[in-house]
């Protein structure tokens, strides 16, 4: 299984809409490809801002290249 990390900010007065946002964009997505297997989402607001790390988890990069990119960024680490 493998992990893919994300982050996105928004300010903290903002932070409720950006979630509905994400529930009907990104989160939806994700569920839509074969290979996930689940999404966590976290926030964590500070100095008036929300910031918001979802980590998805996939069977096989194929299943993430699907979702995200034709290949891996350089700084994956690949075993």
């Amino acid at each position: 299984m493998i992990a893919r990390i994300w982050r996105g900010v928004t300010r903290e007065s903002d932070q409720d809409t950006y979630f509905e946002y994400l529930q009907q964009t990104g989160l939806k997505e994700y569920a839509s490809i074969p290979g996930n297997q689940g999404v966590w989402v976290l926030r964590r607001v500070r100095e008036g801002k929300a910031v918001f790390t979802l980590i998805s988890l996939w069977e096989t990069w194929d299943a993430i290249k699907a979702f995200a990119w034709s290949r891996p960024p350089k700084s994956c680490l690949l075993s």
